[in-house]
């Protein structure tokens, strides 16, 4: 609706508003809207939701903690929409609002993902994959490992050191398997406001993707 948005930089700008808009740390924006694959021999364009449901593919096959940016795709021979068509700061306009952008460097290069963002960039914890991937994947891991306590036991001291003790179980089998970085649990207790509820906090240390490079030459 309303004026037809033609030239590059206002495609940019349009993409980055809603890419912002959205906001969620589990919602991606993955663009450009056309990929090239083959199908049965030959090269075809195809919808950017076939280039969504491959990352989806990745996700389930590599460790949680696995950076996306630049990790080379399969399946895809090419790209028509991203690179081919924007300047690098146009790109990085789009990106500064939560842009997935696939790209292809040169013809025959694997397709790779510019950076792993989400729509929510406020900090590096949620705006990249696979930060979002291994706290997700240690959330669930941990929320199985307790689940066999849940209505079989009454609350009491033992029950909590029990409790307790699988947490930090959980948090060195995922570190060992590098899901994470390291945790620590810091409080197992009674909810005064629910009696009922055991609390658990842990605080997670996540493995940061290397995002830059900083060479300083001294002579």
């Amino acid at each position: 609706r309303g004026a037809a948005i033609t030239t590059n930089t206002d495609i940019v700008d349009a993409m980055a508003a809603i890419a912002t808009a959205y906001g969620s740390r589990r919602l991606f924006w993955v663009q450009p809207e056309t990929v090239v694959t083959t199908i049965e021999g030959l090269e075809q364009e195809v919808g950017g939701q076939y280039a969504c449901a491959a990352i989806t593919g990745m996700v389930g096959q590599q460790n949680p903690s696995q950076p996306f940016t630049n990790f080379p795709m399969v399946g895809f021979s090419g790209v028509e929409g991203s690179n081919t068509k924007f300047s690098t700061t146009q790109l990085d306009t789009a990106a500064g609002g939560g842009v997935y952008w696939l790209i292809q460097d040169v013809d025959g290069a694997p397709i790779i993902a510019r950076h792993q963002l989400s729509t929510n960039i406020t900090t590096v914890e949620t705006r990249e994959l696979s930060i979002v991937k291994a706290v997700d994947y240690t959330a669930k891991f941990m929320r199985t490992s307790l689940k066999r306590f849940i209505g079989r036991y009454v609350i009491n001291a033992s029950l909590m050191q029990l409790i307790g003790a699988v947490a930090k179980g959980v948090i060195e089998v995922l570190r060992e398997a590098n899901v994470i970085a390291g945790g620590e649990v810091q409080a197992v207790v009674q909810d005064t406001d629910n009696p009922d509820r055991v609390m658990v906090d842990v605080v997670l240390n996540v493995l940061y993707p290397c995002n830059y490079i900083r060479v300083t030459l001294i002579i």
